[in-house]
């Protein structure tokens, strides 16, 4: 089960995180953009590691940011 806090300003995902780690940094990353945005705070960034993201993403935080080499 992820961990529970409050909203991020920064949630960090790679194709070979653990939607179960914190997020919060390039070092332990989450696996999913999915839980990245629930995860995150309005006007929040999510960092995309370079990767294959094979998901849907549903964006729905206001002000959201998607940043990465690819994006």
């Amino acid at each position: 089960m992820p961990p529970t806090s409050t909203p991020g300003r920064t949630v960090f995902v790679a194709p070979d995180g653990d939607d179960a780690a914190a997020g919060t940094d390039a070092e332990h990353p989450l696996k999913s953009i999915n839980e990245a945005f629930a995860r995150l705070a309005e006007n929040g960034t999510v960092h995309l590691a370079d990767g294959t993201y094979e998901e849907m993403v549903a964006v729905c935080v206001p002000g959201a940011k998607l940043v990465g080499s690819s994006v």
